[in-house]
């Protein structure tokens, strides 16, 4: 694959070696097997056996504070498999459904400080987002963000919401494998999903902050601080055959530049600073975070942002195909603008994100134009729907610097052949690999600020 290529040539083999998958997947969600590797048993270890009878007894204590009423019981009805998450679905006799959704990490010798502030400041800022919008989000009940409880490891419970997944709404690909436009048995259940969700999406635009960063809460829920981003990499050792554990923090930034400047410095240093490609894709990011929209001063540069908007984090009514909830708000922070609630589903960035795409450029860019007619709607105009139309751009750009889910040699790669148009990706990685992109700096300075300037038509490759 192009990416693993380019990783070779980037990366020491220290750190490419024995990864755990990458969790932010389509595959990678609450609806996944629970069948496993050896190596995926070991990294999930004992959170994926949790007692049911400790699981049922925390859960009747939550509900049912005051001790539970005369014959009403509890019991596990189902174990679900994300990402990173454990989830169990426990159903009362009396109807009631909860989720208990436990992290991987959750284990002793794994479980670290951090881990503890990214959770609670995910199921604080899942209460912060219900009090103060009208996402629909699942109500959370109760969480530990220690091991010391019940069960023996951090959770969140939360409301169980009844839906299906919008992967489910969206419909299956044609025989080409790419999903067609215009199927009139899918197509208004697509427009009707994409309506709803930006409308969802756009409640966002009342919560505002001047940091970016993790959501903090102390006694008072309605005035949050910004705090630090913990960034994790995880392996299996292949020696020792134990889960090794990187941390990056990325402390709070002031303005959109310095946000991706600090993630990028981060990306770098574990990087082969003497290879010429990565000069070269170095050298690139950084003239593309000199552009417009990274370089916009504003008041108050920073709105929440879900990390994993793909299609099996969002539920939807089977009959009317609206979404009745956003869940998986794992590592959810304040972000720039141009990355935050105004962006494009994950599932309409993939020719970006990925060397492959189920979906053709064509069909890609028509649902953007769909999904940016309709947040602007939402918006009535104003605010930061004028970033939706470009996201895919500036959510790649992001992941890549911060290595959420992506790779600035990827970035660089599918940007150059738009660029120096017409190019191919193989001239593009020649061009990397060669130097002889400072040949062409000037021209890419200049069409770079076309790229990615928000008022800037699309960027002209014929």
């Amino acid at each position: 694959m192009l990416l693993e290529k380019l990783k070779q040539k980037i990366f020491t083999k220290s750190q490419t070696k024995g990864k755990i998958p990458t969790p932010h997947m389509e595959n990678s969600n609450f609806f996944t097997s629970t069948s496993s590797s050896d190596g995926e048993d070991r990294f999930w270890g004992s959170t994926s056996s949790i007692d049911n009878k400790a699981l049922t007894k925390l859960a009747l204590a939550t509900i049912y504070p005051n001790g539970e009423p005369v014959g009403v019981s509890a019991r596990v009805v189902n174990k679900l498999r994300g990402g990173y998450n454990n989830v169990y679905v426990v159903r009362f006799t009396t109807g009631l459904q909860i989720v208990v959704k436990v992290p991987a990490m959750g284990q002793e010798g794994r479980w670290r400080e951090e881990d503890e502030h990214n959770l609670r400041s995910e199921a604080l800022t899942m209460r912060y987002i219900k009090k103060h919008t009208k996402v629909p989000i699942p109500e959370v009940y109760h969480f530990s963000a220690t091991l010391s409880n019940e069960i023996d490891a951090p959770f969140i419970m939360m409301e169980f919401i009844e839906g299906v997944p919008a992967k489910t709404i969206w419909g299956e690909s044609d025989s080409t494998g790419r999903t067609a436009r215009g199927l009139e048995k899918f197509e208004q259940r697509r427009q009707t999903l994409l309506k709803s969700l930006a409308e969802s999406m756009a409640e966002l635009r009342h919560l505002e902050f001047g940091m970016a960063g993790r959501l903090e809460f102390d006694d008072d829920a309605d005035t949050p601080k910004i705090g630090p981003v913990f960034l994790f990499d995880g392996k299996i050792d292949e020696t020792s055959g134990k889960f090794v554990r990187e941390i990056v923090t990325i402390t709070p930034s002031h303005s959109t530049f310095e946000n991706l400047d600090k993630g990028f410095d981060e990306r770098f240093k574990r990087w082969k600073a003497d290879e010429t490609i990565v000069q070269g894709v170095s050298r690139i990011i950084q003239t593309a975070l000199d552009c417009k929209p990274f370089t916009e001063d504003q008041e108050k540069p920073f709105v929440l942002h879900h990390p994993d908007l793909h299609r099996l984090n969002i539920l939807c009514d089977p009959e009317t195909c609206k979404v009745k909830a956003i869940i998986d708000w794992d590592w959810v922070q304040t972000t720039p603008r141009c990355v935050g609630y105004a962006s494009l589903p994950k599932w309409l960035q993939q020719d970006w994100r990925a060397d492959e795409s189920e979906f053709s450029p064509a069909v890609l860019e028509a649902y953007r134009k769909d999904y940016t007619k309709y947040m602007t709607k939402a918006m009535g105009g104003q605010g930061d729907c004028i970033y939706t139309a470009k996201n895919a751009i500036y959510a790649a750009l992001d992941a890549g610097t911060f290595g959420k889910d992506g790779h600035p040699a990827h970035w660089v790669i599918k940007a150059l052949p738009m660029l120096l148009a017409p190019m191919s990706t193989d001239e593009a990685i020649e061009l990397l690999e060669e130097g002889d992109w400072r040949d062409h700096s000037e021209y890419i300075v200049y069409r770079l600020e076309i790229l990615l300037d928000p008022s800037s038509p699309p960027l002209d490759i014929f």
